[in-house]
C-alpha cells in the first residue's frame, strides 16, 4: 500500500454567481486537469440567508453533471439537479454506469484518531473539508491544510491543524492517512476515474470543442437545444 501524497491545498475563494449568490469556490473556470472527471465546486454554506436566497435563474445544462451534496437544511432546485443528501454516508454516487464511476464519501475522524482509506489507483481524488481539524499524511510527514487568520497585518494563510473550506488535493497512491485534532475532523472525500477528453466550457455547457460549442449556443438560440426523444 502507497499513501498518496498530498499535492495541492486550495483555499476556497469567495465569489458571486446567479443572481447574486455568494459562495466559495475550491476550484473550476480554468485548468480542470488535476480534477478531471470534475469540473467545479462549490460551498454554499452560509449563516445569511439573504447572502443565497436570490438563487440562480433558469439556465441549461449540456455535457456537465450537477450534484448538490446537503449537510442540513433543504434546497429547492430544478428537475435535472441530482441532489445528494447529508445520510448519504459512504455509498457511491447517484451518477451510474458512467465512464468517470464518480464516488463522494462523508468521513468523520473521531477527536484524536487516526484513519487510513483507501483510494483506487488510476482515480483522481481530492478532500474538501468542512468542519473540525487534521492533518493528511503526505509520504513521511504530516501535511496540515491551510486556513486565514486575522492579525495586526491583516489576514493571512498559515499552514496548521485545521481546515474549514480547504481543499486538499491528492497525487497517485491507493490509500490516505488523516489524523483528526482535538474536534475531530470530517470531510467529503472525491474521487473519480479521469476521462481524458478536451474541454471547451462556457457558462453551464461544457464540449470537447470550441465548434460543438458554439453549436450548442447556436441550438439554445434556435430553439433546439433541448432534445426531445
Amino acid at each position: 500500500m502507497s499513501i498518496r501524497p498530498v499535492k495541492r491545498i486550495i483555499e476556497s475563494k469567495p465569489t458571486i454567481e446567479g443572481a447574486g449568490v455568494r459562495l466559495r469556490r475550491a476550484f473550476g473556470f480554468a485548468d480542470t486537469g488535476e480534477f478531471d472527471p470534475f469540473l467545479l465546486l462549490d460551498d454554499f454554506r452560509n449563516d445569511r440567508p439573504e447572502d443565497y436566497r436570490a438563487g440562480f435563474p433558469w439556465h441549461p445544462h449540456r455535457g456537465i453533471e450537477t450534484i448538490t451534496y446537503v449537510l442540513a437544511g433543504s434546497v429547492d432546485h430544478g428537475d435535472r439537479i441530482r441532489v445528494v443528501c447529508g445520510d448519504f454516508w459512504g455509498r457511491r454516487g447517484p451518477v451510474e454506469g458512467v465512464a468517470a464511476d464518480p464516488r463522494y464519501l462523508d468521513i468523520f475522524v473521531p477527536p484524536g484518531r487516526r484513519k487510513t482509506l483507501p483510494v483506487e489507483t488510476g482515480r483522481h481524488a481530492f478532500a474538501y473539508v468542512f468542519e473540525g481539524s487534521g492533518t493528511f499524511s503526505s509520504a513521511s510527514q504530516p501535511f496540515g491544510v491551510l486556513t486565514e487568520k486575522a492579525g495586526e497585518g491583516g489576514e493571512a494563510l498559515i499552514r496548521e491543524r485545521t481546515g474549514n473550506r480547504s481543499l486538499v488535493l491528492f497525487d497517485s497512491g491507493d490509500e490516505i492517512t488523516v489524523q483528526a485534532g482535538e474536534e475531530g475532523m470530517r470531510f467529503l472525500l472525491v474521487s473519480g476515474k479521469p476521462i481524458e477528453e478536451p474541454v471547451a466550457w462556457y457558462g453551464p455547457i461544457v464540449m470537447n470543442t470550441q465548434a460543438e460549442l458554439e453549436r450548442a449556443f447556436a441550438e439554445l438560440k434556435d430553439g433546439t437545444f433541448i432534445k426531445r426523444s
